[in-house]
């Protein structure tokens, strides 16, 4: 009875696993590279859920307090390193979709428990030659990135309009998402996963799809994280490794949805 919990949570990981994968890519695990026998390689639901407890506890144990001396700043970098027998049996496709998964576990995990971070969550799936077993490190932000945030909301040269801004985004369907943002704060989520500034439910969507965020000379950013299907502004595409200015007026578009922004 006491292993029902952490079965059921691993059985519902791997699923949201093959689902972000999109039926391209897990035709693809599924036959090309499957293995002995025609079974896909992966992890069991066992391991699954070992490795999201362990990343629970991992961001637990390493939380800081914030400026007013709450213990609540989370740590936003992971590395996920596996060992390299087990990296061999894991397939591309499966690391990236799991690595997306764990990227969607940690934001939801620290956004239940209303802790906050000093940077956009980045996880990385790995390989250490000197590890006898799976292993993840969390770590934060460079001190000098926090720091820089702190100086803008503590000075008196920088306007609250340039440390605080309010945007609204409008979809087709009649959705009206409006989303709060601050320069010392963490960027807005837009995707599927619950808690997401910009929750949307379409298949087309990834669970943390993109990120907006105010920078602290007021400029609206908005960054792509890996999603499955793209993200665009204007239809011009934006790359995992960029941050697109946002104008009032453009029109963001994240899987198959179109949003209008409206910066006020």
């Amino acid at each position: 009875m006491a292993d029902e919990k952490p079965l059921e949570k691993a059985e519902a990981f791997l699923k949201r696993t093959l689902e972000r994968l999109g039926s391209a890519v897990d035709k693809k695990v599924s036959h090309t590279d499957a293995g002995p026998g025609g079974r896909r390689p992966g992890l069991s639901s066992r391991k699954v859920s070992d490795l999201v407890s362990s990343l629970e506890r991992a961001i637990e144990s390493e939380l800081k307090p914030d400026e007013n001396g709450i213990r609540r700043l989370a740590p936003n970098r992971i590395k996920v390193l596996f060992t390299y027998e087990e990296r061999a049996r894991l397939t591309e496709p499966y690391l990236e979709s799991l690595g997306q998964e764990f990227k969607a576990t940690a934001y939801e995990f620290i956004n239940n428990r209303r802790y906050m971070t000093s940077g956009p969550i980045q996880v990385e799936v790995g390989t250490d030659l000197f590890v006898e077993s799976t292993t993840i490190k969390v770590s934060f932000e460079p001190e000098s990135q926090p720091s820089a945030s702190r100086t803008a909301t503590s000075t008196g040269s920088k306007s609250a309009s340039e440390t605080e801004r309010a945007i609204r985004l409008f979809s087709a369907d009649g959705h009206t998402f409006g989303v709060g943002l601050s320069a010392a704060g963490p960027p807005a989520y837009i995707g599927r996963a619950a808690g997401s500034a910009v929750r949307i439910d379409d298949p087309s969507v990834s669970r943390l799809h993109a990120s907006i965020a105010l920078r602290a000379s007021g400029e609206i950013v908005l960054s792509d994280l890996g999603s499955a299907n793209g993200t665009w502004v204007n239809g011009h595409v934006v790359n995992s490794s960029e941050a697109h200015k946002l104008e009032d007026g453009d029109v963001v578009t994240v899987g198959d949805v179109r949003l209008k922004v409206v910066i006020e």
